[in-house]
């Protein structure tokens, strides 16, 4: 509810909110931030009685965290934030802010590759004529063409705060 927050509400909102402002302005989430988070939550937790549900939210978020890290699609303190919203909230909630911050992810991935595309190209309507109806020349292009240095990253730990946002308000 809106203008009144509880306690659970605060200890997630604090860092969840700061750690997504830092990640947007410098693609990091500091340890001072998910590790008192995680602790934090932890004794929450266990204060309440909710200790089974934390383990097994701490267990799914580090398998899922990790999987996504070791692919690349995540930094270390996405996923040590995803560890500390899910042992805070049970799992049931953490898949709901998981679901809201990938589609928040894929929406702001997909408008910076449209963005760099259109960037790339000479606008005129000829080839924009050219690329809708020859679809496989526009992945063809150099912007889908994998280097490293080219990469579109996003700092994730922003989409999960605003999925965070989103789910309570």
């Amino acid at each position: 509810m809106i203008g009144k927050v509880n306690l659970t509400e605060l200890i997630v909102l604090v860092p969840v909110i700061l750690a997504g402002i830092i990640d947007f302005k410098t693609m990091k989430i500091p340890n001072y931030i998910t590790f008192p988070f995680i602790i934090i939550a932890l004794i929450y937790n266990i204060i309440l009685g909710n200790f089974k549900i934390a383990l097994i939210s701490l267990a799914i978020s580090f398998i899922l965290g990790n999987l996504f890290f070791i692919i690349g699609g995540m930094g270390g303190g996405d996923v040590k934030l995803m560890i500390g919203i899910a042992i805070m909230l049970g799992y049931k909630e953490f898949f709901n802010i998981l679901f809201i911050a990938s589609i928040i992810g894929v929406l702001w991935g997909l408008s910076l590759i449209i963005r760099k595309y259109f960037k790339e190209r000479t606008f005129n309507i000829k080839n924009l004529h050219y690329d809708i109806f020859f679809i496989k020349d526009f992945f063809k292009s150099s912007l889908f063409k994998r280097n490293k240095n080219d990469r579109v990253i996003i700092p994730f730990g922003t989409c999960l705060a605003i999925g965070t946002i989103i789910h309570y308000f």
